[in-house]
């Protein structure tokens, strides 16, 4: 989900064009955009001769990150950046705080209430939705449940050196909504889809991208339960109580 620069007040409308000439200084083929995604509050992607970065407009109140921003660029991403870490964990806990304040209602989905096949899902959700198409490898990635994160990515698709699609083991637990781990994989296939039918220019969430995914059952659902317990998966916490199965077996069916 973008965040319109124009929207911003004055404040935080001179941050961003601080940010955007800084980010110039370093590589002039960067496009900086602004975002309002709770799972990745910072990201840095290239692809071919340019690039883009993705920061979220709530880092803009957070100036010790925007000033370590350039360096991070540099180092393409990779090292130890303490305020950018800091002004994430800053930004993450507003979030949270603004969902533990019950602004999120939790919507009523059928948990999986034990190990999730993720192989047998995978296999019928192709079958279904993506049978003209190769079918790519799956897997859970490496990494653990209990762990602190100040953000989160549920699934991965890798083209090469043959195409994969991995999914955060965070999902697999007894509370995580079926239909929210079934929807990860479809938006994973969804992007297998168009890697397959690749257009010059095209970016990744393209509105082709998008029309397909919204082909999803409980598309709506899905992304409203992401909402209501995305500050759990960061903090490693567990919902107090679970939601009634309403897309329970016979929604499942319905899908098959």
């Amino acid at each position: 989900m973008t965040t319109d620069p124009a929207a911003l007040d004055a404040v935080r409308a001179d941050r961003y064009a601080a940010l955007v000439s800084a980010v110039a200084s370093v590589d002039r083929s960067l496009r900086v955009g602004l975002n309002a995604n709770r799972r990745l509050l910072i990201s840095l992607r290239y692809a071919g001769a340019g690039g883009s970065l993705s920061v979220h407009h709530g880092l803009l109140d957070e100036l010790a990150t925007l000033v370590e921003i350039p360096g991070w660029i540099r180092a393409r991403g990779r090292g130890r950046f303490p305020a950018i870490a800091a002004g994430m964990r800053a930004v993450s806990e507003r979030l949270h705080a603004g969902a533990a304040r019950g602004t999120v209602p939790l919507p009523p989905t059928e948990p999986l209430g034990g190990p999730f096949d993720l192989a047998a899902s995978f296999a019928r959700i192709h079958a279904t939705w993506f049978a003209h198409t190769p079918k790519p490898r799956v897997a859970w990635a490496r990494g653990g449940i209990s762990r602190r994160q100040t953000h989160i990515r549920f699934g991965c698709y890798r083209r090469r050196p043959a195409p994969l699609i991995t999914l955060h083991p965070k999902l697999n637990q007894p509370w995580v909504a079926r239909v929210f781990v079934e929807h990860v994989l479809f938006h994973e296939l969804c992007h297998h889809a168009q890697a397959c039918t690749m257009i010059r220019g095209e970016t990744t969430h393209s509105a082709r991208f998008r029309a397909w995914e919204r082909r999803f059952p409980h598309h709506d659902l899905a992304l409203a339960w992401e909402k209501a317990v995305l500050h759990h998966f960061l903090d490693a916490t567990q919902p107090a109580a679970l939601a009634l199965p309403v897309v329970g077996a016979e929604g499942l069916a319905q899908r098959a």
